[in-house]
């Protein structure tokens, strides 16, 4: 089941919603959906005490996501 949400976003969120888009071939809606469930995970995993890291095998460097 869906539920139909009304938000008010500003321009430039609402561009880089088009672009995410777009790169992905998929609708805006699916877009902010898709956004939703990885900030949920972000967030879950950050209440868990767990990390989140981005690996560049180009220069061989871990670094580590900050949540605030």
């Amino acid at each position: 089941m869906a539920t139909k949400v009304t938000v008010n976003l500003p321009d430039d969120v609402v561009n880089a919603l088009g672009v995410l888009a777009d790169k992905r071939g998929i609708t805006k809606t699916e877009a902010l959906r898709q956004s939703i469930v990885n900030e949920k995970f972000f967030q879950d995993t950050h209440d868990n005490g767990d990390e989140v890291l981005i690996r560049d095998p180009k220069k061989d460097t871990v670094s580590r996501v900050i949540f605030r």
